[in-house]
């Protein structure tokens, strides 16, 4: 049975609403882990009991009962990193986050202590962390809808708008005794346009989405070298989406 916590909004001013939209990014070196225990001590001083944020069941962390794992069930790093999150109708800035992109789950920490939790994900509008802003997407009412209901990386929105799907397969193994989870992580690409989501594995499937330009956007893709391998997908995809639309305008 879940537990159900609730936990104090910051009345100091070092976490408040804010009506407007700003990326936050973070340094992948030491003083960034330092900034986020900062952050956790500065705002665990303001506690406030009526918070709408610190809400949510206990995140218990399941890797814990494996051994010698191979990787984590987190987005890019296994330690929290400074974020933003538009939850229950309010934007939290300066939050520290963990995404894990198995369960497809936002995890905090509770302020004044240890105690992790994940946030009720109907109540999340978007969230951002390292440079990547994520929004809800829910399953469209289509026969055999292409996208399921969760957090989908927002790449590009002008007009259209492409998106990454991050996940982590967990497989587990036995050995000797001792049982290992084992973390693969994949990524799916999907467009939006025209009231319709299309699912986004090549060049090609992207200039198709545009008849009237399909042979620029693919000279575009050639005079440019630009690949659609797993290192450059969603570079690539950026570009060709810029210009694609400056294309149609």
């Amino acid at each position: 049975m879940n537990k159900l916590y609730l936990f104090g909004a910051i009345t100091s001013g070092l976490l408040v609403a804010h009506p407007i939209y700003s990326q936050t990014t973070t340094s992948e070196s030491s003083p960034a882990l330092t900034s986020v225990a900062n952050y956790r001590q500065k705002y665990a001083e303001g506690i406030d009991i009526n918070s709408r944020l610190y809400n949510g069941p206990e995140y218990i962390f399941y890797d814990k009962y494996y051994r010698n794992n191979t990787g984590h069930q987190f987005f890019s790093k296994a330690e929290e990193q400074l974020g933003k999150i538009e939850y229950d109708g309010q934007q939290f800035t300066n939050i520290p986050i963990l995404y894990d992109i198995h369960l497809g789950q936002v995890v905090l920490t509770h302020p004044s202590s240890t105690l992790k939790f994940r946030l009720v994900n109907e109540k999340v509008k978007s969230f951002s962390l390292l440079g990547h802003t994520f929004v809800r997407l829910t399953t469209p009412t289509v026969e055999k809808p292409l996208i399921t209901t969760g957090f989908y990386d927002l790449l590009f929105n002008q007009g259209l708008q492409v998106y990454a799907k991050w996940d982590k397969e967990m497989k587990t193994k036995a050995e000797q005794g001792v049982v290992h989870a084992i973390f693969t992580e994949h990524v799916n690409y999907f467009a939006y346009k025209d009231t319709a989501y299309y699912r986004i594995s090549s060049i090609n499937d992207l200039a198709n989405l545009f008849p009237d330009k399909k042979s620029d956007i693919q000279k575009f893709a050639r005079s440019n070298k630009l690949k659609f391998n797993k290192a450059n997908r969603a570079a690539t995809l950026v570009q060709l989406a810029q210009y694609a639309v400056s294309t149609t305008r």
